[in-house]
Order: structure tokens, then C-alpha cells, then sequence
């Protein structure tokens, strides 16, 4: 078995004893208790609080939405934390349940191939 499966079930195992202990069997909902059970960064703890919840907490940041921040000039920074914090100062609340598919989809439309180029691509392409 590959190490990062070993590390991922034994996060399974451990989160789902700490859900059953700490928080009588039910999953949290708010990002504080989400990030403490292992294996969950701000990245799933933002996208449980919003398709498990339907309470957007801010913008879930992975390599399609990384790269697409910084192709179309949103952030220029390199860590996830640091492109949600450019990103929720200029979208505003209503939009981020929307968000993260819109990164996707424009990923795939965009950038699927490496030859793909965004000449002409703009924000309002995506929203």
C-alpha cells in the first residue's frame, strides 16, 4: 500500500474516533473543530461547511483554483491561505458558494491542456 493511502486511512480512522468521542458522533460544523480533526486542513474544512452544510465560510484554495488566481492577476501570493485572504477581500460573501465550481470549470475549460492559453480570458468570463 502507498504511503499517502497509509497516512489517509489512518486520518479516516483517527478523525472518525475523535468525531465519536469529542463530538457525540456528529460531524462539526464550524471551521475551528473541523480543522482539528486530523487530516483536515482549511481547504476541506471550507468545502465540508459548504456542501455538507450549506454555510460557505470563505473560498476552498487547490491547484486549479491557485492557478487560475494567479493567471488572472486575483493573487499573485503562493500558499492557499494567503490567495483565500486576496480573494475574500474582493469577492464578496454571496459568491462564495459558487466560487470553487467556477475555478474548476474554468480550469477545465482554460487550462486542461498545457498548451491552452487565456489571452482574452477576464473575471467576467467566469461569473
Amino acid at each position: 500500500m502507498w504511503l499517502l493511502q497509509k497516512i489517509k486511512l489512518k486520518n479516516i480512522k483517527l478523525t472518525s474516533e475523535k468525531i465519536i468521542i469529542n463530538f457525540n458522533g456528529n460531524v462539526p460544523q464550524n471551521m475551528e473543530d473541523l480543522m482539528s480533526l486530523p487530516g483536515v486542513g482549511r481547504k476541506t474544512a471550507n468545502v465540508v461547511m459548504l456542501e455538507a452544510f450549506n454555510k460557505p465560510q470563505g473560498i476552498a484554495i487547490d491547484t486549479h483554483a491557485k492557478r487560475i488566481c494567479n493567471k488572472l492577476g486575483l493573487s499573485n501570493k503562493s500558499t492557499p491561505e494567503q490567495i483565500e485572504q486576496d480573494l475574500l477581500k474582493i469577492i464578496p460573501p454571496k459568491y462564495y458558494k459558487d466560487i470553487n465550481h467556477l475555478f474548476y470549470l474554468a480550469w477545465q475549460k482554460y487550462l486542461y491542456s498545457q498548451k491552452s492559453k487565456m489571452f482574452g480570458m477576464s473575471c467576467s468570463n467566469l461569473l
